[in-house]
């Protein structure tokens, strides 16, 4: 099980709230991805994409809820078209335009224990081009006047069966297996 998911943030908007290492602009549900890459062999990037299209709702599932999250992949921006459009391919968008993280149905006490910022996870699954991947989300709740979810978790392009992109042969640029995933979302934001 991949450990630690935080759905996916850029530096080309005016930021404001952080989620450790990565700014989102306020008020908004964004998403991001982080990674490291070296161009031609010895300078080291970490290339950051964000996305604030995010939407998030609590569904009724039986006796219990699930939250669902969805992330339109053509709105991740990394400041670079190029590689935006390496995402759209490496994310299969042409499958699903969209990410989709779908929590396990919580019963109703367990609800209360994520709703109230007392659960460090929510698990469920993240959608990938017509695959699902497990995935345990920390979740921070944020004791701020407009309260939200936040969180991070790293992992590798591997664990979602991407091969880290590589140009000329890693000679131009090479990507490291090493991903990490922040999201940051208003409870004012969550449909219910």
């Amino acid at each position: 099980m991949i450990k630690n998911w935080t759905c996916a943030a850029l530096l080309m908007i005016p930021l404001a709230a952080s989620a450790a290492g990565v700014a989102f602009p306020d008020g908004k549900a964004c998403a991001a991805w982080k990674t490291k890459k070296t161009m031609f062999l010895f300078k080291k990037l970490e290339p950051v994409g964000m996305n604030c299209a995010v939407t998030a709702k609590v569904a009724a599932d039986g006796a219990g809820k699930r939250v669902i999250v969805e992330i339109p992949i053509a709105a991740f921006d990394s400041g670079e078209p190029a590689r935006d459009k390496q995402v759209l391919r490496i994310l299969k968008a042409d499958v699903a335009p969209s990410l989709v993280f779908t929590s396990r149905v919580y019963a109703p006490a367990e609800w209360e224990a994520v709703r109230a910022g007392k659960s460090a996870a929510i698990e469920g699954t993240l959608a990938i081009g017509g695959e699902s991947f497990p995935v345990s989300a920390p979740i921070v709740l944020s004791a701020d006047a407009a309260p939200a979810v936040s969180g991070e978790f790293t992992t590798t392009f591997t664990n979602f069966k991407i091969a880290p992109p590589k140009v000329a042969g890693g000679l131009v640029a090479s990507v490291q297996d090493y991903l990490e995933l922040h999201y940051r979302i208003p409870l004012s934001a969550v449909a219910q």
